[in-house]
């Protein structure tokens, strides 16, 4: 039976370091120490560093794939690049990113900064929720002088959801748009690579 190569996407960590830095010396003139490496995995309370792992491994049940962060690191497998970023006063900042020589020209890059923007996306999605939340809370005092001259629950409820449906809209146009605009800019790009 023949055996799948699988890569994952992951946070880096202690045990990828001498990978890490055997590209960061292949791809940058004046590479990371690793130290500084060391601090940010370890130390950093903005860093969030991943890594493309290629693993080549023979089929196993899913549990055994969640236990992975468990593994040693002489189970390490090969590593395709790596990331960082910084999330800092509400912004997030690439502080490195980089894919081996080798496999450079393959999308590696594009996934790694996939990766990395997915996580500010989520981390925004959580942001937006809570100000939703907090929003929410001081509309109560709103809700509640409506019922007291006379609304009916139900038009409050519509008048929420209706508020609610029109910002979602709005996001989803605003997104429509951006894609719209940004999309062959970034078809272009892969092209002259």
């Amino acid at each position: 039976m023949s055996h799948r190569v699988e890569r994952y996407l992951r946070y880096m960590t202690l045990a990828d370091l001498p990978q890490v830095t055997a590209i960061d010396r292949m791809a940058f003139d004046i590479p990371w120490s690793l130290r500084s490496y060391q601090y940010e995995i370890l130390e950093s309370p903005y860093s969030h560093m991943v890594v493309l792992e290629e693993s080549d491994e023979r089929p196993v049940p899913v549990w055994q794939r969640w236990m992975r962060r468990l593994r040693s690191a002489a189970d390490t497998g090969r590593i395709l690049g790596y990331g960082g970023m910084w999330l800092i006063s509400g912004g997030a900042h690439i502080s490195t990113i980089a894919v081996h020589p080798d496999v450079r020209g393959h999308g590696w890059g594009e996934l790694l900064l996939l990766g990395m923007v997915g996580v500010v996306l989520l981390i925004a999605c959580a942001n937006l929720a809570a100000l939703l939340i907090v929003r929410n809370v001081e509309r109560a005092r709103e809700a509640g002088v409506r019922l007291a001259l006379g609304g009916s629950r139900g038009a409050l409820v519509r008048h929420f959801l209706a508020e609610s449906v029109v910002l979602a809209g709005m996001g989803g146009l605003a997104g429509v748009l951006l894609i719209r605009t940004l999309g062959p800019v970034a078809v272009a790009e892969q092209a002259l690579v």
